[in-house]
C-alpha cells in the first residue's frame, strides 16, 4: 500500500516519504528520508563534536550508567547489550533513536515496530560506515502526565470482537508524571483478569499471560514495567533502555533548560513562524504558545505559564531566576513538553538518526526551527517500518469477493459496502417478474381449448393460475431471503476482518497490542517476526501487508490450537 497515496497518512507525511524532492515539505528538515552517504557524515560529525562539547566521556559514563541499572534490574544484560554499552564509550560512537510514551503491555504494536526498526538501523549504519560505533537506544518518554493515552490496550476478543481494556486505579491521578505511577494490586488484577476473561484460551494463554504478568507487577511503575517488557522482547537484540528522568542525566541539559527560561518565549515564537510556512501546503499538528517548560512540584507536572513577560507555575508567580535556581540545582523537576523532549534528547545522546511515527514526522516538520533554536545539529528523520500482520482466514475472504487486502483497508467501510451490495437481488427479482408473467401466459393460453372442451371447468383454470402464482411468489420470497442471508453472514465476516486489519478505522498497528497474535500463535511468534523482519527488506515507502503464515513457517505444521 503505497503511503503516498494512502488515505491513512497525512498530506504532509505522504509528501515526505513519497515526494521529498519535488515537493515544500524538504525545505523543514534538514535531509531527505533516505540521506546520501555525505549527508550522513556530516550529521555524524557534528553530533561528535556535540557531545564532546557537553561533557564528553562523563555524558556517556552517566548515560551507560543509567542504561546499565535499567537492564541490570530487568534481566537485559544480555552479550549484545553488553557489547553495545562498551561500544558507546568510544568518543566516535553514535546513537540511533526512538521513543513513546510508557503506554500499558508495550503499547499498541508500532512501539515495538519502532524499537526493531532502530535496531535493524543501527545495524545497517554499522555495515555501511564501519569507522563508527552506531548504538540503538529506546528513550522513554516517561513524563507526560497524559494518563488516558497510555492506560488501555486493544485487542481482539473470542469471536473477533474488537475491546479496549483499561487498568483502572483507585483514583485517576491529577498531572502526574505517567512513567512515575506505581501499579496498584486490584487494579491491576482486575486489568488482567478483564484480559484473561476477552482473550479466546489457547495453548499459549498462560505462558504469554505469565510474560506480560511477569514485567506488570504490583508496585512497579509504569516506566519499569515497560523497560522490563522490552527487555525480554529485546534482550537478544542489543537495545538500549534509557529513562532519562534523573538528576544526573538531566544536569546535562541545564544549558537548554537554562536558555529557554532566559528567551522564553523566543522559542514558541520562532515555531509559530515556521509553521505559518507549513500550513501554506500541509496541516500542523504543534500549536506552540508560552514557554515549553513544566515543573515538577508536590507530585504533579505544572506548566511555566507566562503573561506580558510574567512567568507563574499553579497560578502563582515565579521568577526566572527561581526557575534558574531549579534547572541549577533539581534539574530532575524540569520536564519538557514535545518541543522540549527531542532538544534535550539530542543533548544527553548523539543522536544521527531518529525512527519516527507519521505523527512525529509532522512534528520534526515544525522543530526544525527548535534545532536551529538549540544550536544543535537536527538528526535524519527515518520513517519507521509500517505494516499490517494478515491472517490466513482474511485473505480467503477478500479472495472469495474478487478484491484484496489492500484494498479493504484502504477503502473499509465503503468497499464493503459496495461488495455486499447485492445486484444479484435486482437479477432474482427480475427473472421472478418474468417467469410470472410467462407463466401466467401460459395458463390463459389453455383457457380458450378448456372452455371449448368443458366450459364448467374455466373457473378451476382460474383458481390453479391463482394458485401456481401464489406459490412462485412464495418461492421468489424466500429465494430473496437465502440471498440476504447470505450478504448478511459475508458482513459479519466483513466485520470481524476489519476489527483485526482495521480496527475503529485506524490502521492496525496503531491499535492493536503484540498479546493478540502472542496468544494466538505462541511465545515463538515473536522470535519469528523479529527473524522476518530482520531478514525481509520491506520496500521503502509502502505500507506493507504481510501474511502471517509467512511468519509462522516451521513453528507448526497448525498454529491454530484453540480450544473448543
Amino acid at each position: 500500500m503505497n503511503i503516498a497515496s494512502s488515505r491513512h497518512f497525512s498530506k504532509l507525511v505522504q509528501d515526505y516519504i513519497g515526494n521529498f524532492s519535488s515537493s515544500t515539505v524538504n525545505q523543514f528538515f534538514y535531509c531527505s528520508p533516505t540521506p546520501d552517504s555525505a549527508t550522513l557524515e556530516k550529521i555524524f560529525q557534528a553530533k561528535i563534536a556535540e557531545q564532546a562539547s557537553n561533557g564528553g566521556e562523563a555524558l556517556r559514563t552517566a548515560v551507560i550508567a543509567r542504561i546499565t541499572d535499567t537492564h541490570t534490574r530487568f534481566g537485559g544484560m544480555s552479550a549484545n547489550v553488553i557489547k553495545n554499552l562498551e561500544a558507546f564509550r568510544s568518543s566516535n560512537s553514535l546513537a540511533v533513536v526512538t521513543g513513546q510514551q510508557v503506554g500499558i503491555l508495550g503499547g499498541p504494536l508500532y512501539t515495538i515496530y519502532k524499537a526493531l526498526h532502530t535496531v535493524l538501523l543501527a545495524k545497517q549504519f554499522a555495515t555501511q560506515f564501519p569507522n563508527n560505533a552506531f548504538i540503538p537506544v529506546f528513550w522513554q518518554e516517561t513524563e507526560d502526565h497524559d494518563f488516558e493515552e497510555v492506560r488501555s490496550t486493544a485487542l481482539i476478543g473470542s469471536d473477533f470482537e474488537l475491546k479496549h481494556i483499561s487498568y483502572n486505579p483507585s483514583a485517576l491521578p491529577d498531572r502526574v508524571q505517567v512513567g512515575s505511577l506505581p501499579l496498584e494490586t486490584e487494579a491491576l488484577q482486575q486489568f488482567f483478569d478483564t484480559i484473561e476473561a476477552t482473550i479466546p484460551h489457547t495453548d499459549f494463554t498462560d505462558d504469554v499471560l505469565s510474560l506480560f504478568k511477569r514485567c506488570y507487577q504490583v508496585g512497579m511503575t509504569f516506566a519499569d514495567a515497560q523497560a522490563a517488557l522490552f527487555c525480554e522482547l529485546f534482550a537478544d537484540s542489543g537495545l538500549l533502555i534509557l529513562n532519562p528522568n534523573t538528576a544526573e542525566i538531566k544536569s546535562y541539559a541545564r544549558h537548554i533548560f537554562q536558555k529557554e527560561i532566559n528567551t522564553t518565549p523566543q522559542l514558541s515564537q520562532k515555531i509559530a513562524t515556521l509553521s505559518e510556512s507549513i500550513d501554506k501546503n500541509y496541516h500542523t499538528q504543534l500549536d506552540t504558545k508560552g514557554t515549553n517548560l513544566f515543573i515538577a512540584e508536590n507530585g504533579r507536572r505544572m506548566k511555566v505559564q507566562i503573561d506580558d513577560d510574567k512567568l507563574s507555575l499553579n497560578n502563582s508567580p515565579i521568577t526566572r531566576e527561581q526557575l534558574l535556581q531549579i534547572a541549577d540545582t533539581q534539574p530532575e523537576r524540569m520536564s519538557m513538553n514535545v518541543v522540549m523532549r527531542p532538544l534535550v534528547q539530542d543533548t544527553i545522546l548523539p543522536t544521527v538518526a531518529y525512527v519516527a511515527g507519521p505523527g512525529e514526522i509532522a512534528y520534526f516538520a515544525q522543530l526544525s526551527a527548535a534545532y536551529d533554536w538549540a544550536n544543535l545539529q537536527m538528526p535524519a528523520i527515518i520513517p519507521r517500518i509500517s505494516l499490517t500482520l494478515a491472517e490466513d482466514r482474511f485473505e480467503k475472504l477478500v479472495q472469495k469477493h474478487n478484491t484484496s487486502l489492500e484494498a479493504l483497508i484502504e477503502y473499509d467501510g465503503e468497499l464493503v459496502r459496495e461488495l455486499l451490495q447485492s445486484k444479484h437481488e435486482e437479477v432474482i427479482t427480475d427473472t421472478f417478474i418474468v417467469t410470472n408473467d410467462q407463466l401466467e401466459k401460459a395458463i390463459e393460453g389453455l383457457r380458450n381449448i378448456v372452455e371449448s372442451t368443458d366450459a364448467s371447468l374455466a373457473a378451476s383454470l382460474t383458481t390453479l393460475k391463482g394458485k401456481t402464482l401464489t406459490q412462485l411468489k412464495d418461492f421468489s420470497s424466500k429465494v430473496l431471503a437465502a440471498e440476504r442471508k447470505k450478504n448478511q453472514a459475508a458482513k459479519q465476516q466483513f466485520e470481524k476482518a476489519l476489527n483485526v486489519l482495521l480496527p475503529d478505522g485506524q490502521l492496525q498497528e496503531r491499535e492493536i497490542n503484540l498479546l493478540y497474535f502472542l496468544n494466538k500463535y505462541g511465545l515463538s511468534f515473536w522470535d519469528k517476526l523479529l527473524g522476518y523482519l530482520s531478514e525481509t527488506e520491506l520496500p521503502f515507502g509502502v505500507h506493507s501487508i504481510i501474511p502471517v503464515s509467512a511468519i509462522i513457517t516451521g513453528i507448526e505444521n497448525n498454529p491454530s490450537t484453540a480450544k473448543e
